[in-house]
């Protein structure tokens, strides 16, 4: 019997083995960050950012997370255009967006959700939401006329961003549904992700009666709007209550089984970190580790009996300031 399966056992790896090669090779780089370092704003000669090397694969989500100041947010900022480079190099699907602008990088198809959101005055949510919706980026060779890598309007040319994601209302017409009908459920459907409730907000001014969190979801709700190849999100869970945020992790698991783009969420929160596929550990400007949420989750479990998380249903659990009472132990 050990022989025989011995035997079966060679047969089922020697079958295994170019299934495994071909998958590896339908996994899409999407970014890849090369020894990049960020210099310190003060002129000192320190950098924010030193030596970083990652490579981030399309269609995955990656949770970042450390101690607080250990350089998520620049790092962040890095790959949006925010901070230049101090050295190094960043290229989005291949191509290198290094010396690209703010602007440049976002047609391109990067977006960032600040840690603070900024406020639009003047601006409705529905007015907010429908430019957001109006370009998504557009992967090179797509058709339409755009210029490759550039974006273009929703429903623009025969393509949309992605295959498999049809432009707002195709589809919908043929069920007596109208363009405009179409394109407001959609606003409405975006509202609804972030759980807010869509008639309280789709017509709301964005002025100062709105809390931080409303503005964090509404923010976070344009980032979906663009079906972007990098979706950046700096601590989405900052200022949302327990119910909206349920509905906020549902979303991020709903947009990666549904998109290709890569998902980078800045986060201390344990049901965050269970969304990965990896979690990267970011400290003194560098990566510390890159790990699965079960190794980082389990090195920074609570091992107090009198802890207050030992009992909490929840388990919200900072990854930042355990290292932190861990480094001062």
């Amino acid at each position: 019997m050990d022989a025989d399966a011995t035997a079966l056992n060679s047969q089922f790896s020697s079958l295994l083995s170019p299934l495994s090669t071909l998958m590896k090779g339908l996994v899409t780089v999407m970014l890849e960050l090369r020894n990049i370092s960020v210099a310190a704003a003060d002129g000192d000669g320190g950098e924010i950012i030193n030596g970083v090397d990652l490579t981030l694969d399309a269609k995955k989500i990656y949770v970042m997370t450390g101690p607080n100041g250990g350089g998520k947010t620049s790092l962040a900022k890095a790959i949006m255009g925010v901070y230049p480079l101090s050295g190094g190099s960043i290229l989005l699907n291949g191509e290198d967006i290094t010396g690209k602008s703010i602007t440049e990088r976002a047609n391109l198809g990067i977006g960032y959700a600040f840690q603070t959101p900024t406020r639009f005055k003047g601006l409705r949510v529905r007015e907010l939401l429908t430019i957001a919706s109006r370009y998504r980026s557009m992967p090179a060779g797509a058709g339409g006329t755009a210029a490759p890598g550039r974006s273009m309007p929703a429903g623009a040319g025969e393509a949309s961003a992605r295959s498999k994601n049809p432009p707002a209302g195709a589809g919908e017409a043929s069920a007596g549904i109208s363009s405009s009908e179409a394109d407001e459920r959609r606003l409405f459907s975006l509202l609804v992700d972030v759980g807010l409730c869509a008639q309280d907000y789709i017509d709301r001014e964005l002025n100062a009666s709105f809390s931080g969190g409303e503005l964090k979801r509404i923010e976070i709700a344009t980032i979906l709007a663009r079906e972007l190849r990098v979706a950046l999100f700096d601590e989405p869970e900052a200022g949302i209550d327990l119910w909206s945020f349920q509905k906020l992790t549902e979303t991020f698991k709903v947009l990666n089984e549904t998109s290709d783009a890569t998902i980078i969420i800045i986060s201390h929160q344990e049901r965050i970190l269970k969304l990965a596929d990896e979690v990267i550990l970011i400290a003194g400007g560098k990566v510390a580790a890159i790990a699965t949420p079960e190794a980082i989750l389990g090195e920074i479990e609570c091992k107090y009996p009198d802890c207050d998380c030992v009992n909490c249903e929840e388990r919200e659990v900072s990854v930042g300031a355990d290292v932190n009472r861990q480094a001062t132990a």
